[in-house]
């Protein structure tokens, strides 16, 4: 069985979506799955947005000290 935050950590909104057997009853996958896997979308979007603007405000410098320190 799949728990909620397996699905939201494993899934990619580029990828078609299928969902387990466990999660087919009633209306989990078009309520409540649906919403929460909406809301992981718009949160690593706007991570990913934030990520972008903090990048290009750092100077070059400092950028290199981040990928060198943090692989």
């Amino acid at each position: 069985m799949s728990s909620l935050a397996q699905i939201t950590q494993q899934f990619d909104p580029a990828a078609p979506f299928v969902a387990s057997a466990n999660w087919l009853q009633g209306r989990t996958v078009f309520g409540g799955l649906s919403a929460a896997l909406s809301l992981q979308t718009v949160l690593f979007e706007a991570w990913l947005t934030v990520a972008i603007f903090t990048w290009r405000a750092v100077s070059s410098a400092q950028r290199l000290f981040l990928l060198f320190h943090l692989q």
